[in-house]
């Protein structure tokens, strides 16, 4: 690992890289601890996206560690524009975004402590501006992840500025419509849509929110508050299940399925239906968070 990353071509790779503003890229929409991580693995590695014949070196890697360098290899050629150079190095020498297989989860639910969680952000949130109280009920109502929940807040807020609420929220569904928009479409795992009714839309509309995740993590960390914000995600999850809400329903709201699933899913009554459960299953949790805002 060390000797490819500091070998003299990949040092002559790595000095006609701006690491410093990819970093600034990579904290625009992700937390310090993702940055980290994906910069350190994005220069010790960078020289396959010049030299691919060294691409066979990461088939050598653990599975985890393989999923997190390609992770940063994609992330660095979307920087550069080298996007497409890389999609042609997996292809060529078979590489794959190997997920966690079905143990791998079932310990990760074991080792997750909701309760926790939920006391966490208790705790929490009188501590916090409300503006960051608002990102953090926000997301734990919706399901979305960290990034995604303020890029909604961000939108919410332009959009009530131009009097344009009503194209991205659907009154009569109770329904955000992520997918009109481009930031929310990743290329894979992408957030479609989330129910909200018009308590939650109020509170949200309250706030002029413009802030990042990285910000709201820097501020935790700032008053030595633990960050648990990506744990909120978790959290609706298992809300909604516990409540009897199916599987697919929530893979559906939280982004794991397909853009052909989704357009199969796009039948307005069906989506009414969806919407009534999940409401429904998360008032509870939203009497006790919204009591903050």
């Amino acid at each position: 690992g060390r000797s490819l990353a500091w070998s003299r071509t990949s040092a002559c790779h790595y000095r006609l890289i701006d690491w410093k503003a990819f970093r600034q890229w990579l904290r625009q929409e992700r937390c310090d601890k993702v940055v980290h991580y994906q910069l350190v693995y994005a220069q010790q590695y960078c020289s396959i996206l010049f030299n691919p014949s060294e691409a066979s070196t990461l088939l050598g890697l653990s599975k985890a560690k393989r999923r997190l360098v390609m992770c940063s290899l994609a992330n660095l050629s979307k920087f550069l524009g080298l996007y497409d150079r890389w999609k042609d190095i997996i292809r060529r020498y078979g590489l794959k975004w190997e997920q966690r297989n079905s143990f791998e989860t079932f310990l990760s639910i074991l080792n997750s402590d909701i309760n926790g969680t939920k006391q966490w952000l208790i705790e929490s949130l009188p501590k916090l501006p409300l503006k960051y109280r608002t990102a953090l009920v926000y997301q734990a109502l919706t399901g979305l992840r960290p990034n995604e929940a303020c890029m909604s807040l961000r939108l919410l807020g332009e959009l009530r500025e131009q009097n344009r609420i009503s194209e991205y929220y659907d009154s009569d569904l109770n329904m955000l419509e992520h997918f009109r928009y481009p930031q929310f479409l990743r290329g894979s795992k992408n957030t479609f849509i989330s129910f909200i009714d018009e308590e939650l839309l109020k509170k949200a509309l309250r706030v002029k929110f413009t802030q990042t995740y990285n910000s709201i993590q820097s501020y935790l960390k700032k008053k030595r508050i633990p960050l648990k914000a990506r744990n909120l995600r978790q959290l609706f999850a298992t809300v909604l299940r516990n409540k009897g809400i199916p599987s697919e329903t929530i893979n559906l709201v939280q982004g794991r399925i397909s853009k052909g699933v989704f357009v199969r899913f796009y039948y307005k009554p069906l989506l009414k239906q969806i919407g009534t459960e999940i409401l429904q299953a998360i008032k509870p949790l939203q009497n006790e968070l919204l009591h903050y805002l």
